[in-house]
């Protein structure tokens, strides 16, 4: 079913796109109306020639070539099923929610891909050599990549850095039992990656922002980034994002502070004869 899509200005002044064919000018945007929220369609040519360019008498695989050819489109195929995918498509375009929350059950060219290379066993030897925090940093990296859609979920994965193979208790060390699964540390960027918050830079914003439970607001940082990719920041952004967050929010002492000013509470505590004229008894009138 064809969708509604973004269209930039640009698009007119895309030299690129203007040395192929006109009708191949005219069919890429209708591409993005008949793609999914990741930019994928089945390839179908005679379809997508009534669904793109219904009334034009034209060669709609030759267009289709066309783009391929100015890397507008890449197209793959998997057990018999041939697609395409527009490239580009989730840096410009910004499906409906309710889009993504459906589905779909077109796979992505990297599904394709990563399905048709052999199981390689990892080299045990290689991961100790490297260490525990190249380890951990694949950990998170593959949760957000096999895993669903960030927009599908306002639940964010574990705050753990630590793998569960390593939770748990120790021996013959200082190091704590256990981890405490609020405190937060790894943050979404918009190349994909996760920026992990230095800890000294986490000691900063709590003597900065005494008034806040920093460790509360680092954790819905976290969870607004996940739940909006378009608005996530770059590595070198990271900090000044976090500064500017606590310096928005409110202390939680005044919160609490205006609640108890309502006027809906503390009915016991008013004195309600204010006003009222002395030495006049109940049954008469008070005015």
């Amino acid at each position: 079913m064809p969708r509604s899509r973004n269209i930039k200005p640009g698009i007119i002044q895309n030299d690129e796109l203007a040395s192929l064919d006109p009708y191949a000018r005219i069919a890429f945007p209708h591409l993005w109306m008949l793609a999914d929220f990741k930019g994928n369609i089945e390839y179908k040519p005679a379809k997508l020639k009534v669904q793109a360019l219904p009334y034009d008498d034209i060669d709609i695989e030759f267009i289709l070539s066309e783009l391929e050819r100015g890397g507008f489109i890449q197209k793959y195929h998997e057990n018999g099923s041939h697609y395409l995918h527009i490239c580009k498509f989730e840096k410009h375009q910004n499906p409906h929610k309710n889009e993504v929350l459906r589905g779909t059950n077109i796979p992505t060219p990297e599904e394709v891909s990563a399905r048709a290379k052999p199981e390689e066993k990892p080299d045990v030897k290689q991961e100790l050599d490297q260490g525990t925090d190249q380890v951990e940093t694949e950990t998170e990296q593959g949760r957000h990549e096999n895993g669903s859609n960030p927009a599908d979920s306002l639940i964010p994965d574990s705050g753990s850095l630590i793998p569960e193979e390593q939770q748990g208790s120790t021996s013959g060390d200082d190091s704590p039992a256990s981890v405490d699964p609020d405190v937060v540390r790894d943050f979404p960027l918009k190349d994909g990656s996760d920026y992990i918050v230095p800890e000294d830079f986490v000691d900063k914003l709590k003597d900065t922002y005494r008034k806040l439970d920093v460790e509360h607001h680092l954790r819905c940082a976290r969870l607004w980034l996940v739940a909006a990719p378009s608005r996530r920041k770059t590595k070198r952004g990271m900090t000044k994002f976090l500064n500017g967050w606590m310096g928005r929010q409110k202390p939680t002492a005044e919160i609490h502070q205006i609640q108890r000013q309502s006027r809906h509470t503390g009915f016991d505590e008013r004195d309600y004869s204010e006003g009222l004229i002395e030495g006049v008894s109940d049954d008469a009138a008070n005015f």
